[in-house]
């Protein structure tokens, strides 16, 4: 299960970090290991699609994918390739997930497989609205249009729109 102690929504101002810092930026956060299966490379270049989708909000929007794992790099070569160093953040593995999940706008999972993921579990405890790609648990846990909305998996101008909707 979920400690819904530790994942609430924040109360009052969410805690800082360097990608909220700027008053009103709206955060794209995920959790998860660097892996293919994982595919943040497809959330990554949503994020662009995004930014070019709605350019108004382009210097707000921000993207945090937090983990480590073997596809770091070519991740961190893809952000420099978009020119989007500077509004996509690389945080690394991290013990403070719960804190994370409360500088959150919005919680993204772009995975092309998944069972139950815990993450979900917890963004939606933090009270996070969800994007999600349609497998595994995922269709289990996100009631379309409820309590979040899915998207079919390696699809980044459909995982876009979706992120556009709560921006």
């Amino acid at each position: 299960g979920v400690d819904t102690a530790k994942f609430s929504p924040a109360l009052g101002a969410a805690p800082q970090e360097a990608w909220n810092a700027q008053a009103g930026s709206f955060v794209i956060g995920t959790v998860g290991r660097l892996q293919a299966v994982k595919d943040q490379a497809t959330l990554i270049d949503a994020f662009a699609v995004l930014r070019a989708q709605l350019p108004q909000h382009a210097a707000r929007l921000r993207l945090v994918i937090v983990g480590d794992g073997p596809m770091r790099a070519k991740l961190e070569e893809r952000i420099a390739a978009a020119g989007m160093k500077d509004a996509v953040f690389l945080t690394g593995a991290r013990n403070d997930i719960a804190h994370l999940m409360q500088t959150f706008s919005v919680f993204a999972l772009s995975s092309i497989a998944e069972g139950t993921p815990v993450t979900l579990l917890e963004a939606m405890a933090s009270g996070l609205p969800i994007v999600a790609t349609a497998v595994g648990g995922n269709v289990e846990l996100v009631a379309d249009g409820i309590n979040g909305i899915l998207v079919p998996p390696a699809s980044p101008g459909a995982l876009a729109d979706a992120l556009a909707a709560y921006v």
